[in-house]
């Protein structure tokens, strides 16, 4: 805490307007992660290796994971320690300094194959670290190896470590995985996650990367994920051994001399949520990548009109119009609801698809792109004219590109049956994104179907660092352009992990689309592939929503759970409603009048609760909102508003301000009041009560009634100096966010509240004091600002003015 204080103080003296937000949750994240991993959780792991290379992992005193053994694929031949072909020939111990992750302890074990002894192929390698609960089981390729090809994901090309599963041996508790939307090779699908019963270990593991493992979802965890080379990544249970194997995809074909994997293996002792959390700053350390903000573009900062799967428009227009006539028409009808869209996304749509030239259509299709061009008769003089007439930036959608795609004739390509890649990548994507950010004010670019993407190419498939260098130089071009990436449908969620290593990635789609039954079961649950992709440094993105129940052709119910989701995700707010069907207050109520997003710091990510068991039901998870808040003159700290967003439980939870913030340590003199309301009810909240150790949160469960489930939003606002509370915006889904509010000061007298908003923007606040909750009035004034003051009149009650 006083690395922190001073960290604000020395950047508040440069300068005011250098320290925000964002970053300073970054800093306390890392400040306290590190201190306290370092001093208490880097104890609770050790592993025990034996000459044999067979290893105990133990975490908190008990034995955890039992494995042990290597296995190869060289040269057209397999060599497997359990089979007895390859055997160790040396084991060497040794210290050594990482980096970013500091001193550690290392047994590097050297295999040599059974054929002669003088061939070593393979070293596996257990580097114990003494500052962080962490282990890296690094394999290293002591031969170039060929014909190394399994062409089967299921077989790994090599396999260390490799964990056993068979009863009374593996963990007897919980595993959680993050996949894709479809069984390996992870064909195509939006991320997801699954959890399970380790006893049902092997038959419903689904291949997900990473791998969470617990008894109890609120103490001891482990997360195991590849280390490195992620898109050559896989883990999968050999269904001879029954182990669980970690190492490089079974298509890749050849292998080169000294080459390094490694599985990082990271502990926790707060459960779930705080581990993944420990976890992702250590990555994002190691990557050196940074945290996406809500500010990096538009379409993160602002609400958007989106078109894609699920939207009324996508593939579908008014009458015999055009689609431009019909895009265009939307924003005038947004225009005159005061709905404050400052992009438009446009799908598949828009530009041309097919198997080459000779064939190309903007008809909806499984075929590749042919070219980035529009439709004439759909928009006539092209995607250009058209954005000059919407007068808005654009977020698109691409697909695979064709085998007779038409930037063949401008630039080297490698083709396949049902597709291609360009040989220089960034080169390609270079110009197709000066080309899109120059005419027609491409702002993100949206990579969809990354698993057909993969299936296309053979080169992305056996090459060993094609598919990951093909992602990189998108992402550099995009960065050269000033333009973000973002992912829709993946291979798998090594695309996500990928993202550690793509600075310009934002945000992955994270829910099913809103099609049928997705609608009411699945599409706003959001918390828990969260974990994952705010880790890695992206925002999770729910997919796109109807803001009314009633829409020509179906119904989308919950319209206010998809809308609350989306805003406290940090993903892209995108509705896609058909023109006189949208709710104004709904979506007026997550942004400010000029469509900037009033959003919390974090996404909402998945509680513990809600992972300790599969059978959950429901979703249930907690974000916040910093804000600078004065408790002295000299005193400046940031203060922390939670959120807590339920929905759809099966029976009534509680929540301690310990779940809240395993690793906060809360001063002596922090109080906090709560709050509640119905997301479809957004000004109709309950009475303030206090929230403490003695006092947890009740959520309660109700009865879904037709398609219709219930769901909560509780607010949790601290006690400033003075009893003071600012309880937030009457109108919005995040009372309170560090868009609207700058800054808050308060002693035993006044109440000082900061505000920030567009020019004649209205905006009503609450203020806590005395047990007695009062409303104020605003009106942003012409600089941007305005400033409740609240004063105490006799001891007794308090007057405020704006």
């Amino acid at each position: 805490v006083f690395l922190l204080h001073r960290y604000i103080g020395v950047h508040d003296a440069m300068s005011r307007n250098t320290v925000h937000p964002w970053l300073l949750v970054s800093i306390v994240v890392i400040l306290c992660e590190k201190r306290l991993a370092s001093e208490s959780d880097a104890d609770i792991l050790s592993v025990s290796v034996d000459s044999k290379g067979d290893f105990i992992l133990v975490l908190a005193g008990k034995p955890w994971l039992k494995g042990g053994g290597a296995r190869i694929r060289c040269n057209g031949s397999d060599f497997d320690s359990t089979k007895g072909s390859v055997t160790v020939t040396k084991v060497l111990l040794s210290k050594g300094n990482d980096n970013h992750w500091g001193p550690y302890n290392e047994t590097a074990i050297t295999w040599t194959t059974s054929q002669s002894s003088d061939t070593a192929v393979l070293m596996t390698i257990f580097r114990v670290f003494s500052e962080y609960p962490i282990v890296v089981f690094e394999q290293q390729f002591l031969t170039s190896c060929n014909e190394s090809s399994s062409h089967d994901f299921n077989m790994l090309l090599s396999a260390f470590p490799s964990f056993e599963t068979t009863q009374g041996v593996f963990l007897q508790g919980i595993w959680l995985a993050f996949r894709g939307g479809q069984a390996p090779p992870f064909s195509g699908g939006q991320l997801g996650a699954q959890v399970g019963n380790c006893k049902d270990f092997e038959t419903t593991y689904p291949h997900g990367i990473p791998l969470v493992l617990y008894e109890n979802s609120t103490t001891e965890v482990t997360v195991i994920s590849p280390l490195n080379n992620f898109q050559s990544s896989a883990q999968v249970v050999d269904a001879s051994t029954h182990r669980l194997e970690f190492g490089l995809d079974g298509k890749v074909t050849s292998i080169p001399f000294g080459f390094a994997h490694g599985t990082v293996l990271v502990a926790g002792s707060l459960g779930v949520q705080d581990t993944m959390n420990f976890w992702g700053v250590l990555m994002r350390q190691r990557y050196d990548r940074q945290l996406t903000s809500s500010d990096s573009d538009v379409s993160l900062s602002h609400l958007g009109y989106w078109t894609d799967n699920g939207a009324a428009y996508y593939y579908r227009k008014e009458g015999n119009k055009t689609f431009a006539d019909t895009l265009l028409d939307v924003k005038s009808d947004a225009d005159r609801l005061r709905l404050p869209f400052r992009y438009f996304q446009l799908d598949s749509f828009w530009y041309l698809k097919g198997n080459s030239s000779a064939d190309a259509s903007c008809k909806s299709g499984g075929s590749g792109l042919v070219d980035w061009r529009a439709c004439e008769d759909e928009f006539p003089g092209g995607i250009e004219t058209f954005q000059r007439r919407l007068a808005l930036p654009i977020v698109s959608h691409s697909r695979w590109l064709a085998p007779g795609c038409v930037y063949r004739n401008r630039m080297p390509f490698i083709v396949d049956r049902t597709g291609s890649i360009p040989a220089k990548p960034y080169d390609f994507f270079n110009y197709l994104f000066s080309t899109a950010k120059t005419n027609w004010n491409l702002v993100v670019y949206e990579q969809d179907w990354l698993g057909k993407i993969y299936e296309s190419s053979t080169v992305l498939q056996t090459d060993l660092n094609a598919e990951q260098a093909y992602y990189q130089e998108m992402g550099q071009a995009a960065g050269a352009n000033g333009l973000s990436v973002a992912y829709g449908t993946i291979r798998g969620p090594t695309d996500v992990l990928m993202a550690l290593t793509v600075p310009t990635a934002t945000f992955v789609f994270s829910s099913p689309n809103p099609s049928g039954s997705d609608r009411i079961d699945r599409n706003w649950r959001l918390s828990v592939p969260s974990l994952l992709v705010y880790n890695v440094g992206m925002v999770p993105m729910k997919d796109t929503f109807r803001s009314t129940t009633s829409q020509p052709g179906t119904t989308f119910p919950n319209n206010a759970l998809h809308a609350a989701v989306a805003l406290l995700s940090l993903g892209p707010v995108g509705p896609s409603d058909a023109i006189g069907h949208s709710d104004a207050a709904l979506l007026q109520s997550l942004c400010m009048t000029d469509g900037r997003l009033l959003r919390p710091s974090r996404p909402c990510l998945s509680m513990d609760q809600a992972m300790a068991a599969p059978n959950f039901t429901g979703e249930l998870c907690n974000t916040y909102a910093d804000v600078s808040v004065w408790e002295t003159a000299e005193d400046r700290v940031y203060r922390r508003w939670h959120y807590v967003l339920s929905a759809a439980l099966a029976s009534d939870l509680t929540v301690s301000l310990a779940e809240l913030s395993p690793r906060t340590i809360p001063r002596s003199s922090d109080s906090f009041v709560s709050y509640a309301f119905d997301v479809t009810q957004v000004s109709r909240r309950s009475s303030v009560v206090p929230f403490d150790s003695e006092h947890p949160l009740h959520l309660p469960s109700k009865p879904s009634q037709l398609m219709t489930v219930y769901a909560q939003l509780t607010v949790i606002a601290p006690l400033l100096p003075g009893g003071w509370a600012v309880l937030g915006e009457t109108d919005k889904m995040v009372p309170v966010s560090e868009q609207r509010f700058h800054a808050v000061s308060s002693n035993s007298t006044s109440l000082h509240v900061s505000l920030s908003g567009v020019d004649g923007e209205s905006c009503s606040v609450q203020i806590y004091n005395k047990n007695v909750v009062s409303i104020v009035n605003c009106k942003i004034k012409h600089d941007t600002t305005a400033n409740v003051i609240c004063i105490i009149l006799n001891g007794t009650s308090y007057n405020c003015s704006c």
